[in-house]
């Protein structure tokens, strides 16, 4: 009898310690890797949300910065780390494409990752040199199939979301223009606006400033309805093509193994901070959409995209170089 009772308080300790365990995360400070460099839009936004998120979990939010080989540097950084929540990673739809875009990976998304939270959605809108004839997608489709092949359209670079949107888009429309890729956003933004390149697909956090001054003049959205910000510019689908919607998205995940006390805490903790008044409309004035989205709806959205992706890349052969 005695054994019996020392077993159960044994066991109802044991409980309450790992109980206690989970209860005090986090005891020191999280660190959030991201693929890009400093001072870029996705370093900026991350900012935003540490910040915020801070004061929700209490503890210090560390940003860290890996940029290099396609993300890889910092994917292979964090799957490396202790799966116990101090280490996550801010990924974006770029990944989506990396399995259509890659024979070969050294980590799956859907085996080596939870997603914990969607953030916002990136809006990519159709831009042209405002000495460019043209004031609506319809008017660029005439005006490109008089000259096939004979406009350019500027993109971040191969392989990016606006590339695999612009190819996207020229299969809908049966036009044929050329594209040219450039080494990230910021140079093919210097080009349009000087009239080199007379068309560009760019994120609306990218055109955004050029559109408010008039330097840039917008003429489709990607998403499935009209922006907030900028309500008189249709969307590609009510243009005449529906079904035809391309955004990009960032979120945050955390390592496979993580567990899901702590995947609950921190996915609640990042809506709560995306539901705040400020923190929209702080992502709403760079352009950017909040999309709260959480783990078991946002792992199913990354299958979708990523099937959507690889199948626009493999009939567009859209290759890195």
């Amino acid at each position: 009898m005695f054994t019996k009772i020392l077993a159960k308080v044994c066991m109802v300790a044991t409980l309450a310690v790992a109980g206690i365990a989970h209860a005090a995360y986090p005891d020191r400070p999280i660190r959030i890797v991201l693929p890009y460099a400093a001072g870029g839009p996705t370093d900026v936004v991350n900012r935003l949300i540490a910040e915020n998120l801070k004061n929700r979990l209490g503890q210090p939010i560390i940003i860290e910065a890996r940029p290099g080989g396609a993300g890889l540097i910092a994917i292979q950084q964090v799957l490396k780390a202790p799966a116990d929540g101090y280490t996550l990673i801010s990924l974006t739809s770029t990944f989506a494409a990396h399995p259509g875009l890659f024979k070969q990976l050294p980590y799956n998304m859907e085996r080596d990752f939870i997603p914990l939270m969607r953030t916002v959605i990136v809006p990519i809108i159709a831009v042209v040199h405002p000495s460019l004839p043209v004031n609506n997608i319809n008017e660029l489709v005439e005006y490109a199939k008089r000259q096939p092949g004979g406009i350019n359209y500027a993109t971040a670079g191969n392989s990016s979301g606006p590339h695999i949107a612009g190819e996207y888009f020229k299969s809908k429309s049966g036009i044929d223009m050329t594209h040219v890729p450039y080494k990230g956003e910021a140079p093919a933004l210097v080009d349009v606006l000087g009239g080199q390149v007379k068309v560009m697909l760019s994120s609306t956090a990218g055109a955004l400033p050029y559109l408010r001054t008039g330097r840039l003049k917008a003429i489709a959205v990607a998403t499935p309805n009209r922006l907030d910000f900028m309500p008189d510019v249709k969307t590609i689908a009510e243009s005449g093509y529906p079904g035809y919607e391309f955004y990009g998205w960032w979120g945050m995940m955390a390592p496979a193994g993580t567990p899901p006390e702590v995947v609950t805490q921190i996915s609640e903790a990042l809506r709560a901070v995306l539901e705040q008044d400020d923190v929209k409309s702080r992502l709403a004035g760079l352009g950017l959409i909040v999309s709260p989205q959480g783990p078991q709806d946002f792992k199913k959205y990354i299958t979708d995209q990523t099937r959507m992706y690889t199948q626009i890349i493999r009939s567009s052969n859209i290759t890195t170089d």
